[in-house]
C-alpha cells in the first residue's frame, strides 16, 4: 500500500497516544459528510463548533493534486472565497503541504488569486493510494472589508459550496513564494452544491423489539443527462395497517453509486386520492399529465436532503398512520454533468409500531392560500417580502394551558424563494425564530431538528416570512407549479391538538384598491380582480412596472398593510376578520438584532476613558507597559527560536488505512437497501 502520512507518530507511538488524541476515521470523526460529486470522488466532512464559531472541515479527494473548496453567494466562482490545498510530490511532514485562501474577481477573470497562506490551519494533510487528505479549521463568521472583501460567512440556512480538483501541484518558484501557479481544472472536476452546515439532525432513538418497515423506492429510474430532473412517483404503503400505529423513524435509502446524483427527497401522504393512479410516474413538473398535483398540498410525511441522515421521532413520541396510505414519492435528481446511464432506485424507508408511544405527534402548517401570493416582475435586483399569520385564537381555542411541544420543522417556498423565517410571538413579545434560512435554496429541502423542545402556549402566534428575488418580468401567483410560488412554514409537535394550519390574506376590497391606485398610477394594465388576473395572466400577459420606485414602494406598503383575516380552526367558523399584524401594533417588542456573525464595526465600544487619569498620565502609563510588553516579547520570541530547534509539534492521525475503505462503502446520510 502506498501510503505517505505525515506524520512521526508512527515513529514514537508512545510518545503519540500519550500526547495526541486518538483520532478515528473521518466518517466516525466528524459531525456530518456528504459527496459533493456523482463520481463519489470528492467527499466533504463538517464539524460545527458554535462555542468558538469555527467549522472543522475535511476533504477527502481522488487525486494527487491541488483540492479546492469554496463559499460563495450563488453558486458561482466570481466574488467566491476559496481555499486551495495540496502536498508537494517531495513533502516529508505536514507543515510542507500547503493551505491557501484565493478569490477570484469575475467570470472572464476566474483565476483564484492569492489572498493570504493558511497553512498553518492544517490540522493534518497525507495521501494514500491516489486520494489527498485535507484536514482544517475555518471561521464561521469573518468579517469582510476593504482590505479583504472577499471573506465568506457560513450563514444559517443553506450555503452554497463550491468545489474543484486538479491532478497537478502548482507551480512554486520557491519557498517565499507563496502565490504558486494553479493549472486549471477541466469542467469535469468541479461544481456547486447547497449545504445546510448548520443541519439539525434527530438524535439516535433505540428501535423497539418489534416494528414493521416499508420502502418507498423508485424502480430503476434511468436518470436523464439533464441539469436538474424532478421525478414523481405513486406508492401504496404495503401492508394495510389494521390499527393506529406510531411511525417512529424514516431512512433515505440512497442506491450506492447515486450518492451525488440523488439531491432531496419527499414523501407526501395524499389524503384525498384515486387509487388507479398507484404505480405511475412522471416528471413532477409536467402538471398537464401529472395526476393528483393536489398531494404536493397534504401532508409532508418526509424529507431529506444532502448532507441530512436517519431521522427519529423523540422516543416518547409517534406519527399516527393507519389504514390505506398512498404517497407520493418525489426525488430531485442533481446530474450537472449531464451523465448518462444512472439509473436509480433510491426513496425512503419508513418504521411503525403497533406499540403505541406516550404522545401522537402533529402538524401545524402556517402559510399562504393561493389567493394570498402575488409577486410583482420586473424588480431588478430588489427583494420583497410577503407574511403570513396565525392569530392568537388560533393557539388560544386548541393548545392545552399547559402548552404542547414544537421539536423539528420545515420551510417550504419555490424557485424565487431566497430567504424564509419562521417568527414566534408571545403576549406581544417576539421570541426567537423556530427555524431560519437566510438563503434558502429550492433545491435543498429538509427537516430540522430544534435542538430542544420549544414550548407552544395558548395564544402564541407565528409569523412564515418569505423573501423573493425574481427575474421574471410578469407576476408570479401563488399555485402548486414550481413555476407558481409558496409561502409554507411546518412544525412538528406534541402532544397532537386540534391546531392544523393557519394562515392569511387579504380581503378582496384591499385588492382592489391596491390594483386601481396601480391602474390609476398607469403601474398595471390588467384589472382590480386578483382571480381574474392571475387566471388570465397567461393569455393577457399582464404587467405590473415594478421598477418604477412609486409603483415598487406602493407594492411594498400593501404587503405592509397591518389588516388582514387569518383562517384557522380557533377562530369562530375557522375566520378571524380585522386581524392587526404584531408589527403594526403600538405595544409590540420586536426580537433585538442578532450579534451572531454581525460584522458591524461599535464605534462606541471602547472610547472614552473612565478611570479620572488626565491624557497626559494615560500616555506615561501605556509607554511603561509598552516598554515592559516589548521586552517580554523579545524574551518569549528567544525561548521559542530555541526550543523549535529541539522539536517539531506535528499533529498525525491513527487507523487512517480504515478511512478510504469505510468511505466507499457508506452512502453518508443514507442507508442502503
Amino acid at each position: 500500500m502506498a501510503t505517505r502520512i505525515f506524520s512521526i507518530a508512527s515513529i514514537f507511538a508512545t510518545l503519540a497516544s500519550a500526547t495526541l488524541d486518538p483520532y478515528q476515521p473521518w466518517d466516525d470523526y466528524f459531525d456530518h459528510g456528504t459527496m459533493l460529486r456523482p463520481a463519489n470522488d470528492y467527499r466533504l466532512y463538517w464539524t460545527i463548533h458554535e462555542e468558538t464559531e469555527m467549522v472543522e472541515i475535511g476533504l477527502q479527494v481522488e487525486t494527487t493534486g491541488w483540492v479546492g473548496f469554496g463559499i460563495s453567494n450563488d453558486g458561482m466562482m466570481p466574488g467566491a472565497d476559496m481555499i486551495i490545498g495540496w502536498i508537494p510530490d517531495d513533502a516529508i511532514f505536514t507543515h510542507e503541504a500547503y493551505l491557501q485562501r484565493r478569490h477570484s474577481i469575475s467570470t472572464a477573470n476566474r483565476y483564484p488569486i492569492f489572498d493570504e497562506d493558511l497553512s498553518s490551519d492544517l490540522q493534518a494533510a497525507w495521501q494514500d493510494n491516489g486520494v489527498t487528505f485535507l484536514h482544517f479549521t475555518r471561521e464561521l463568521f469573518p468579517c469582510a472589508d476593504e482590505q479583504d472583501p472577499f471573506l465568506k460567512q457560513i450563514i444559517m440556512g443553506t450555503t452554497f459550496v463550491l468545489f474543484a480538483f486538479q491532478d497537478i501541484d502548482p507551480v512554486c518558484s520557491g519557498e517565499a513564494d507563496m502565490e504558486c501557479q494553479l493549472e486549471a481544472h477541466n469542467l469535469q472536476s468541479m461544481g456547486s452544491q447547497s449545504i445546510n452546515f448548520f443541519s439539525g439532525e434527530s438524535s439516535v432513538v433505540a428501535m423497539p423489539d418489534e416494528y414493521d418497515e416499508f420502502s418507498f423506492l423508485m424502480d430503476n429510474y434511468a436518470v436523464p443527462p439533464e441539469d436538474t430532473t424532478y421525478h414523481c412517483k405513486f406508492i401504496e404503503l404495503e401492508p394495510y395497517i389494521n390499527k393506529t400505529s406510531h411511525m417512529i423513524r424514516y431512512d433515505p435509502v440512497i442506491q450506492p453509486g447515486n450518492e451525488a446524483a440523488v439531491h432531496h427527497i419527499i414523501l407526501y401522504w395524499c389524503q384525498d386520492f384515486n387509487e388507479s393512479f398507484i404505480g405511475e410516474e412522471t416528471d413532477c413538473n409536467d402538471h398537464a399529465n401529472m395526476p393528483e398535483l393536489k398531494c404536493t398540498q397534504d401532508i409532508n410525511l418526509a424529507g431529506w436532503a444532502v448532507g441530512a441522515s436517519d431521522f427519529y421521532f423523540p422516543e416518547h413520541v409517534g406519527y399516527p398512520i393507519q389504514g390505506k396510505m398512498y404517497m407520493l414519492l418525489e426525488i430531485h435528481y442533481d446530474n450537472p454533468n449531464l451523465v448518462e446511464g444512472i439509473i436509480d432506485s433510491s426513496g425512503i424507508k419508513i418504521y411503525w409500531t403497533e406499540e403505541l408511544r406516550e404522545f401522537e405527534a402533529g402538524q401545524i402548517g402556517i402559510g399562504a392560500n393561493y389567493g394570498s401570493t402575488w409577486v410583482p416582475g420586473d424588480i431588478g435586483d430588489s427583494h420583497v417580502t410577503q407574511s403570513f399569520h396565525s392569530a392568537p385564537e388560533c393557539s388560544a381555542n386548541t393548545i392545552p394551558e399547559e402548552g404542547v411541544n414544537m421539536f423539528v420543522g420545515l420551510l417550504h417556498a419555490h424557485t424565487i424563494g431566497v430567504a424564509m423565517k419562521l417568527r414566534h410571538i408571545r403576549n406581544n413579545v417576539e421570541l426567537p425564530p423556530l427555524i431560519q434560512n437566510d438563503q434558502y435554496d429550492f433545491n435543498y429541502q429538509q427537516w430540522i431538528t430544534f435542538p430542544n423542545d420549544v414550548k407552544l402556549l395558548p395564544g402564541d402566534e407565528f409569523i412564515c416570512e418569505c423573501n423573493y428575488s425574481t427575474s421574471r418580468v410578469y407576476p408570479t401567483y401563488g399555485g402548486q407549479s414550481t413555476q407558481d410560488e409558496m409561502c409554507v412554514c411546518t412544525v412538528y409537535y406534541y402532544p397532537a391538538t386540534e391546531f392544523t394550519f393557519a394562515g392569511s390574506m387579504f380581503s378582496d376590497e384591499q385588492y382592489t384598491d391596491f390594483f386601481q391606485t396601480a391602474i390609476d398610477n398607469e403601474w398595471w394594465n390588467g384589472t382590480t380582480d386578483w382571480s381574474t388576473n392571475r387566471d388570465n395572466q397567461q393569455s393577457e400577459r399582464y404587467y405590473y412596472n415594478g421598477k418604477d420606485p412609486d409603483a415598487f414602494q406602493h407594492y411594498v406598503d400593501f404587503q405592509n398593510t397591518p389588516n388582514r383575516g387569518v383562517f384557522c380552526g380557533g377562530c369562530p367558523d375557522g375566520f378571524c376578520s380585522d386581524f392587526i399584524i404584531p408589527d403594526a401594533r403600538p405595544d409590540f417588542v420586536p426580537l433585538p438584532p442578532d450579534d451572531f456573525g454581525d460584522c458591524s464595526d461599535d464605534e462606541e465600544a471602547g472610547s472614552g476613558d473612565e478611570s479620572g487619569l488626565t491624557d497626559e498620565e494615560v500616555i506615561i502609563i501605556g509607554s511603561v507597559a509598552g516598554a515592559i510588553v516589548v521586552l517580554l516579547i523579545a524574551i518569549l520570541g528567544i525561548y521559542i527560536c530555541k526550543r523549535k530547534r529541539k522539536e517539531k509539534w506535528i499533529k498525525s492521525y491513527e487507523n487512517m488505512d480504515e478511512t478510504d475503505k469505510k468511505a466507499e462503502n457508506q452512502a453518508y446520510g443514507a442507508t442502503t437497501q
